[in-house]
C-alpha cells in the first residue's frame, strides 16, 4: 500500500512539473516585443502589473522597465487607456502611486490612466481589469520570465491579452535563475487561483 501512495505521490508530482514546463514555454512563444496594429487601442487597454518600489517613491528597475515600455506604446499610439495595477493599501509603501508619479512625469495625460490599488498578485490585476475596468481585452506589460504566467491566467480568465516585454539590455540579472524558479512556483499558485478562487461578480462589457 505504501508503494502505490508513493507512485501516485511521484506520477502526480511528475505531471504537474511537466504541465508547468509546457504551460511556461507555450505561452513564452505569445511574447512579443512591438506592437504594430494601429486599430489596438479601440479593444485592447495597457496592464502594467507593480513590482518593487523604493524609498520616496521611486519605482526598482524591474518596474521601471514596464513603465517606459508602456510610455514607449503609448507614444506611438495616444489612444491607448494604461491600467496601473499593484499593491497600494499602505501610505509608505504604494506602487500605483509610484506607477501614477512616474506616468505623469513623462507626459502621459492623466484621463488616459487607470488606478487599481488591489492588484496584490498578478492573479488580481488581470482579474480586475474585467471587475472594475469592464475589459476583457489587455495588453501586459512585463518581462520575458513573467508574462507567461500572466498570459495563462488571463486565458483562464476568459480575457483576451497580448504579452510585450518590457525587458532592455541590461535585464539580465532580472531574468536569471531566480526569477524563473520563481515564476516556476508560481504557476502553481495560478493554477490554484484559476481553480479555486475564479470568482466575479455580473459585470457587463
Amino acid at each position: 500500500m505504501r508503494k502505490f501512495i508513493l507512485a501516485l505521490i511521484i506520477l502526480s508530482a511528475t505531471t504537474l512539473i511537466l504541465w508547468n514546463i509546457t504551460t511556461f514555454y507555450i505561452y513564452y512563444s505569445h511574447i512579443t516585443s512591438e506592437l504594430n496594429d494601429e486599430n489596438l487601442p479601440a479593444l485592447y487597454s495597457l496592464l502594467i502589473p507593480g513590482a518593487s518600489v523604493y524609498y520616496n517613491d521611486i519605482p526598482s528597475p524591474v518596474l521601471t522597465e514596464r513603465l517606459e515600455k508602456g510610455i514607449k506604446l503609448f507614444d506611438k499610439n495616444n489612444k491607448f487607456k494604461i491600467i496601473l495595477s499593484g499593491d497600494g493599501k499602505e501610505k509608505s509603501y504604494n506602487e500605483v502611486r509610484s506607477m501614477h508619479k512616474y506616468l505623469l512625469l513623462h507626459g502621459i495625460p492623466e484621463q488616459q490612466i487607470f488606478l487599481d490599488f488591489e492588484g496584490y498578485s498578478t492573479f488580481e490585476s488581470i482579474r480586475n481589469t474585467r471587475i472594475k475596468f469592464k475589459t476583457d481585452h489587455i495588453i501586459i506589460i512585463s518581462q520575458d520570465y513573467h508574462l507567461p504566467r500572466a498570459l495563462y491566467i488571463a486565458k483562464n480568465l476568459d480575457i483576451k491579452a497580448k504579452g510585450v516585454s518590457a525587458n532592455s539590455s541590461s535585464s539580465g540579472e532580472k531574468s536569471g535563475l531566480w526569477s524563473h524558479g520563481r515564476e516556476f512556483l508560481a504557476l502553481f499558485a495560478a493554477f490554484y487561483d484559476i481553480y479555486f478562487n475564479k470568482k466575479f461578480p455580473d459585470v457587463q462589457l
